[in-house]
């Protein structure tokens, strides 16, 4: 917590030597304290250090946090998927990713797959695709219509998230457009 890279190490190899196992929540904060420090691939290193029992679903949300770059996190959501590992969340953590790289076709790919995985829609996946369609739309691209299209889809199966918050938000985005 005190972004101290090199007393961690140390820590982590005290913990080694004494046969101490390294736990999800230290793992995840290793791979916190790395990109803090500029290691922008840690987070994937310790993840493709991991045997597939052992890496966690929390560990592959924040190593798709943590990564700067939408391939990496499209990776680390495909190897997530293949060992079972995959989750609603980090299938959020990983659209986040491609949209904040600007990726929106990917984006919208892994929204698509979250659904037809059977996930439910939530307010975080809704704020997530919502925000990504204005910004789809700001640079030229098919924005309105993927907000019109996901918009509909809450509407008829996820009614209740469609709050009068929310509905304030995207009209507000809309006439600032």
């Amino acid at each position: 917590s005190c972004d101290d890279l090199a007393g961690a190490q140390k820590i982590l190899k005290t913990m080694e030597s004494l046969k101490v196992s390294v736990s999800d929540y230290t793992k995840v904060s290793m791979m916190r304290l790395y990109k803090s420090n500029g290691f922008q691939n840690a987070a994937q290193e310790i993840i493709n250090s991991e045997p597939d029992d052992t890496v966690t679903t929390h560990m592959f949300v924040n190593a798709i946090k943590s990564t700067e770059e939408w391939h990496q996190a499209v990776s680390l959501l495909q190897r997530a998927n293949n060992i079972r590992k995959a989750d609603e969340a980090v299938f959020a953590a990983a659209a986040q990713a491609c949209f904040k790289d600007k990726q929106f076709s990917h984006g919208f790919k892994i929204v698509e797959m979250f659904r037809n995985k059977g996930y439910r829609e939530n307010k975080y996946m809704l704020s997530t695709v919502v925000r990504a369609c204005m910004e789809f739309a700001r640079e030229g691209g098919e924005g309105l219509a993927e907000l019109e299209k996901h918009l509909d889809m809450v509407h008829k199966k996820y009614h209740h998230l469609l709050t009068h918050s929310v509905c304030q938000k995207v009209v507000r985005d809309l006439s600032d457009m």
